[in-house]
């Protein structure tokens, strides 16, 4: 009798644990499809409707100024090699700085012009009036956020339209020469410092101007040139004949 109860209660635990079974089965396949319909309405909806949150809330701190403003400064603007003189009193100005700025350039302390700088980080600027003698630049660059950078390293030109001034003390105009004076010494002054060509020989001045040159006459009418050509490309020419009978 015990046998038989025994035997009839393991059969009915073994249906039970059947039963409990298929019963987290199905709970498992429901949470499972339920967790796909999930992920997909994530995907589907919950992703675009976070992004349009996003979207909104960025707009309205936008609208109510709590945007981030960039408050670097630029770097501050490189000068192109320019020559230290010229004779023309309109100069061109160029240089380099951050792209998509605009570089404020000052002549002696007062404006000269504003430039925009291209996305290659060039600028140029035309036309620019010199006054005779020194002329001081230096430049800032300026951002679209009003930043600007410290002023650049100043540079110096000369504006000179002045010739340099010629004078050949030996020989003179006119001289003669016979036999043994065949060489002869030109002498002379400069009042600035120049490239000097004697008949189209370089001399070197000396502090003071003075400079000198050994030519070799020819029989007959000798011409003598001399020609200065200052820093700023003021050029002026002295010429003189004389003659030699050997």
């Amino acid at each position: 009798m015990v046998k038989k109860y025994k035997s009839r209660y393991r059969r009915r635990g073994s249906r039970l644990s059947k039963i409990e079974e298929k019963r987290n089965l199905r709970q498992a396949v429901f949470f499972g499809f339920l967790t796909l319909v999930l992920i997909f309405f994530a995907f589907t909806v919950g992703l675009p409707l976070l992004t349009k949150m996003l979207v909104y809330v960025g707009d309205k701190k936008e609208g109510t100024g709590l945007e981030k403003k960039d408050t670097l400064a630029p770097a501050s603007p490189r000068f192109q090699t320019v020559v230290e003189a010229t004779n023309s009193a309109s100069f061109s100005l160029a240089g380099f700085a951050e792209p998509d700025t605009t570089v404020e350039i000052s002549l002696n302390g007062s404006l000269a012009g504003n430039v925009e700088v291209n996305s290659k980080g060039e600028f140029v600027l035309h036309s620019i009036s010199l006054k005779e003698g020194k002329n001081r630049f230096k430049a800032k660059a300026i951002d679209k956020e009003d930043n600007e950078s410290d002023y650049s390293k100043e540079i110096n030109v000369v504006l000179d339209t002045q010739s340099p001034g010629i004078i050949i003390s030996s020989p003179q105009n006119g001289d003669s020469f016979f036999d043994k004076d065949k060489e002869i010494m030109v002498e002379g002054k400069i009042n600035e410092d120049t490239d000097i060509l004697i008949n189209e020989r370089m001399v070197v001045s000396d502090s003071s101007g003075s400079f000198s040159l050994r030519l070799e006459l020819k029989e007959g009418e000798n011409t003598i040139k001399v020609k200065a050509t200052d820093p700023a490309g003021n050029q002026s020419v002295e010429e003189i004949k004389v003659n030699y009978t050997p």
